[in-house]
């Protein structure tokens, strides 16, 4: 609001002498700017109301001086100073070396800190209830925000100092289908949410907790990775043409694996997001058990059937013209049978 003030009082020496009916207009023109700033303010309240703010209750939040064990529990945080006491493999890369510069949390402050990121949302869910949309007050509204932010950095903080976790299981998990910087990327997003469901007042370590999420998710993500490995192997011939030797013998898991992964990279760079929907539900991948008539991907996308096959062509078209020139693709496809069998 203090920016069409401060607008109105420049315009005001300009125009000094501009007489009365200036002055009336520009009085009207101030009037219309507040009322913008209160539709703003209304709708950035109806935002706020509409937040769904989840956290893990507790029965200490209702009671008074918890906003000042809140408070004293950030400042011991921010204060605390320790050196990890580990020290990273010389094997890893630099970036995940620097995970290792973050001493790892002591039971108490892992406790402490979920409680209060659990408390600042549980206020900001109380200021929330006192909001009333039509009438809002613009400073409760940042409280609420404010809330959430702080948060959100405690919440950051957890997750920073479990990091270290995620790159160990990465490590044990990875193999030809997923990759260790696949896996630490797939486990970062499991361990944020695993952060937002732990409850802490169960007694056990959120590690224990963290690693049972990260392997479930690990295993459904490599099971996945694997099917469609498979998938894109066995109708390879079609996507590709006749262009490979026929044998009987079946095809290494190694070498799938290779031609899955270069398949993938040249489908997600050569493709949009359209003729990504129509390769994947044709051919069966991802999700599907088996491929859909262009009929069936027609109703998906609002397209006739003919479209879909003139959009399926141009896309195995751009497939096979990129994969063709990359280097050992076809030593690959003459060591892939007619049909694989794995």
């Amino acid at each position: 609001m203090s920016a069409p003030a401060t607008t109105s009082k420049s315009r005001h020496k300009k125009n000094k002498a501009a007489g009365k009916n200036r002055i009336k207009t520009r009085k009207k023109s101030s009037r219309g700017s507040d009322q913008d700033v209160s539709a703003e303010l209304l709708e950035r309240a109806q935002a706020t109301a509409d937040l769904e703010i989840d956290f893990i209750p507790h029965d200490e939040f209702s009671k008074s001086g918890s906003y000042e064990r809140m408070e004293e529990i950030l400042v011991t945080e921010y204060e605390n100073k320790r050196k990890p006491r580990v020290k990273p493999s010389p094997e890893l890369p630099a970036y995940f070396a620097k995970l290792y510069e973050t001493p790892l949390l002591t039971p108490q402050e892992e406790h402490d800190l979920f409680w209060a990121m659990n408390y600042l949302k549980y206020r900001a869910n109380m200021l929330k209830v006192s909001l009333d949309v039509e009438k809002p007050d613009p400073q409760l509204i940042d409280d609420i925000h404010a809330c959430l932010r702080r948060s959100e950095q405690v919440r950051d903080r957890i997750v920073q100092a479990n990091l270290r976790l995620i790159v160990s299981l990465a490590r044990k998990f990875s193999d030809q289908y997923s990759t260790f910087e696949e896996l630490v990327s797939d486990g970062n997003v499991t361990l944020i949410n695993a952060t937002e469901k732990f409850d802490c007042s169960r007694g056990f370590r959120f590690s224990t907790y963290a690693t049972h999420a990260t392997q479930r998710d690990y295993y459904r993500q490599i099971k996945k990775r694997r099917k469609n490995a498979q998938r894109i192997a066995s109708d390879l011939n079609e996507f590709l043409g006749d262009l490979g030797q026929e044998t009987e013998e079946e095809v290494p898991m190694k070498t799938q694996a290779v031609l899955y992964q270069k398949v993938m990279e040249v489908f997600e760079e050569e493709l949009d997001d359209r003729e990504q929907h129509i390769v994947c539900a044709r051919f069966g991948i991802n999700e599907q058990e088996s491929g859909q008539t262009l009929r069936s991907v027609g109703e998906q996308l609002g397209i006739s059937k003919e479209r879909v096959r003139q959009l399926q062509m141009s896309a195995v078209e751009k497939l096979k013209e990129v994969l063709l020139g990359e280097p050992n693709v076809l030593q690959l496809i003459d060591n892939m049978p007619a049909v694989a069998t794995v």
